[in-house]
């Protein structure tokens, strides 16, 4: 081949690259299978910290009809969530209904009233047969359909059981939930750490979001669901975004990882009012500081000490317990009573107050929760504090319960206690493990 012809030959490549651009790029086939994504449900948190990272990590993700997603939780003591996939159509704001959505409202009169909760796996019923298609394997379909029959909860996406699939909307109503994730408590226990969710084969694309129900919509993030015929984003890159998010949230809880002196306002009778963080956290609010601020603080007999919560969107803490004395057991006077609530057994209540982990392992599908009377102050706040144990009830961000959704609810933000007796006075919160502080009150100094 001369020169010439050489010459011709590179012209006709460069023209046939240059139609070929004009024309787009050839469709990519997905040709890798089906594939398993891996995504963070909150972060770890520093030895020593009470931080709590509520978010996704990632918290977007491209994915093909078929993929399966797998949401772990973190090994981080605060991490208490669940992972709602829902439905095409449905954003996450409009999915929760507030933080007391999934009960009923709270009667301090009626603690034992069971009250169904945002904790709960989907359950079905005689006219929902359908699921069994989606969440059953073929040779489980009729076990499953005996099932709705008996009126009985279908657990899936848990270890050991059938991955939920997220099927087109006619087929389910609102998506796949997770029920409670939790970790194993430190007694031990089994703990409920994993979700799988399996994009069905003819899941329509377009956007699909993931929410935890216990935190709202500010813990949320999506599914980008792409045709077979175009391209994903590389596992690689996957991860690198999941690394970068954890990154920047754990510099912000650095960043603000300082004590502050507490704010005081001075009284007519010569005493002084104090004021407590009950919790901080940051604007974009999805991270949480479980911590008192300050959590050791020493007043004079006859002062006030307010505790508020400043955590972000519906992050409820307590002030609670007040033993006296050093070494006082500070008793845990938890506002949740979470319980299994199967038709076919006899209600089993575990100890009042008390917060098992693996009551969500005894009945998938079947848990439930109630408000125990300790989600209300036990007494008034700014009550005079001698002797016995008291909790603040539920607190939270008032900028919540100004809100559309936290209006009306029966909660404070702000919780007082008066210290006329000089002792040593500890109290945690008691949603929160590792979150504890207390009170050193010191003798009045004698007038001269």
């Amino acid at each position: 081949m001369n020169r010439r012809q050489r010459v011709a030959v590179l012209i006709v490549l460069l023209v046939a690259g240059t139609l070929a651009r004009a024309a787009g790029p050839e469709p990519l086939a997905h040709a890798q299978g089906p594939q398993t994504w891996q995504i963070l449900v909150n972060n770890v948190s520093p030895e020593g910290r009470n931080w709590s990272f509520n978010a996704f990590y990632p918290d977007q993700l491209q994915a093909h009809p078929g993929d399966t997603i797998v949401f772990t939780l973190a090994p981080n003591p605060q991490a208490f969530h669940t992972v709602m996939v829902i439905v095409q159509g449905l954003t996450p704001l409009e999915m929760w209904s507030g933080f007391a959505g999934g009960f009923a409202q709270p009667n301090p009169r009626r603690p034992e009233t069971l009250q169904s909760t945002f904790f709960s796996s989907e359950r079905v019923d005689e006219n929902e047969e359908a699921a069994c298609d989606v969440h059953a394997r073929a040779d489980q379909l009729a076990v499953c359909r005996q099932r709705v029959v008996e009126g009985k909860p279908i657990a899936c996406g848990r270890v050991g059981a059938e991955p939920c699939v997220l099927a087109p909307v006619a087929d389910v109503n609102f998506g796949a939930n997770s029920g409670a994730l939790v970790n194993p408590p430190p007694q031990g226990g089994q703990g409920n750490q994993t979700f799988t969710v399996t994009l069905a084969a003819n899941l329509e694309p377009g956007p699909y979001y993931f929410v935890s129900l216990v935190d709202g919509p500010w813990m949320s993030g999506r599914i980008d669901v792409l045709p077979p015929t175009l391209p994903v984003q590389s596992a690689a890159a996957f991860q690198a975004k999941a690394r970068r998010q954890y990154e920047v949230d754990l510099a912000w809880l650095t960043s603000h990882d300082r004590i502050s002196n507490p704010r005081e306002e001075s009284n007519p009778d010569g005493t002084k009012t104090w004021q407590a963080d009950a919790g901080r956290g940051s604007a974009s609010t999805r991270l949480s500081i479980n911590e008192f601020s300050p959590s050791q603080m020493v007043v004079v007999a006859g002062d006030t000490v307010v505790w508020t919560n400043h955590s972000p969107g519906v992050v409820p803490h307590t002030v609670s317990g007040f033993a006296s004395g050093h070494g006082g057991t500070v008793p845990i006077l938890n506002p949740f009573q979470p319980l299994c609530a199967d038709d076919d057994s006899p209600e089993q209540l575990p100890p009042p107050g008390s917060f098992p982990p693996d009551i969500w392992n005894s009945c998938p599908g079947a848990e439930a929760n109630n408000f125990t009377e300790f989600s209300q102050p036990s007494v008034p706040s700014g009550t005079h504090f001698t002797t016995g144990s008291r909790t603040s009830g539920l607190l939270l961000n008032q900028e919540y319960l100004d809100s559309p959704s936290g209006d009306g609810l029966p909660f404070l933000s702000s919780y007082a206690v008066t210290f006329p007796n000089s002792g040593t006075y500890s109290y945690v919160c008691a949603i929160h493990p590792g979150m504890a502080g207390a009170v050193v009150v010191i003798p009045r100094p004698m007038p001269r």
